[in-house]
């Protein structure tokens, strides 16, 4: 399962959903208007791509 998640960072417990797809087995996409750099390592980490998009 690929899961593509808006704004894995905000809020700040949205992380939690990601981490639990990741344990799950899915593989999760991020997409979101921070630069990666800015996201927790532990979300960075979950993640198998991030893409930052302009506001």
């Amino acid at each position: 399962m690929h899961v593509v998640f808006v704004e894995p960072s905000f809020p700040a417990n949205q992380k939690e959903f990601v981490r639990a797809l990741h344990e799950a087995g899915a593989a999760v996409t991020g997409i979101g208007e921070r630069p990666k750099d800015s996201l927790d390592g532990d979300l960075r980490r979950w993640l198998v791509h991030y893409e930052q998009i302009p506001t």
